[in-house]
């Protein structure tokens, strides 16, 4: 920028001894734009100006510097499961240009693509992708395949949803006697309630039991002779709504 300027003329160097006129495009301008390659990466700078009156100047010397574009993916998480059954998957990366998501049903063997909108911030250094959980995705596994501006492929590290519900510890079958106390367990990861189930013709139908601890994660009955042969499994409901249900014990009463 100058006042007073009746010309301009860019001139390079290489070593900053000698000085060349350049050729580039708008070298005889107040901007001069190039193509940098290896060759002139280390190049300086410079512009001589022409005063009006004739006087002349010359510029402070500038050049080009490398920009680091390598790519790298700084992070990745998966949000909590809200109770509108939403969660986001957000991954951070640097010289992004462009990202993919993937899922996994089998805990990482095989991935497949996916097809959540991977919405990237106003400089690419972030994608986030919203996903409606239901029972049939709430165990994948996600990714992202992120392609840098340098056309760079990497992959980020593989994330859960949290909030899921599961069973950790499944119902055992009771064998007891009449008029003794039979108890049924189940232990659940992210269990906002519990309720629990019988059956008394092999699992075809189900029944909400009334039983002491029916509504726990511990169901006690006092056995008798028409238990024999019951089935009883829980649902586990978690914050957000999601259920999973458990095994099925069964009892014998002798």
């Amino acid at each position: 920028e100058a006042v007073n300027a009746a010309s301009y003329q860019w001139y390079y160097s290489k070593d900053g001894a000698k000085w060349y006129k350049s050729a580039a495009e708008g070298a005889d301008t107040d901007t001069v734009t190039m193509t940098v390659k290896s060759s002139t990466l280390n190049n300086q700078y410079r512009c001589k100006l022409t005063g009006v009156d004739g006087t002349i100047l010359y510029t402070e010397v500038v050049k080009n510097e490398m920009v680091d574009t390598a790519l790298m993916i700084t992070g990745i998480t998966a949000s909590d499961i809200a109770a509108d059954k939403t969660a986001t998957l957000t991954v951070t990366a640097e010289n992004a240009a462009s990202y993919q998501w993937y899922y996994s049903k089998d805990g990482g063997a095989k991935w497949y693509k996916s097809s959540l909108t991977a919405v990237m911030d106003d400089n690419g250094s972030s994608s986030i992708a919203t996903i409606t959980v239901t029972t049939s995705n709430m165990n994948n596994l996600y990714r992202c395949q992120v392609t840098g501006v340098d056309g760079t492929v990497k992959k980020s590290d593989a994330v859960a949803l949290k909030g899921v519900p599961a069973i950790t510890v499944q119902p055992a079958d009771v064998e007891t006697t009449a008029g003794q106390q039979a108890v049924f367990s189940v232990t659940a990861e992210n269990a906002a309630s519990y309720q629990w189930y019988y059956s008394k013709d092999g699992g075809e139908k189900w029944y909400k039991s009334s039983a002491a601890g029916a509504a726990t994660d511990t169901m006690t009955l006092t056995a008798k002779a028409s238990n024999n042969g019951m089935m009883y499994r829980c649902k586990v409901t978690a914050a957000c709504g999601l259920e999973v249900t458990s095994d099925s014990a069964t009892i014998t009463v002798n």
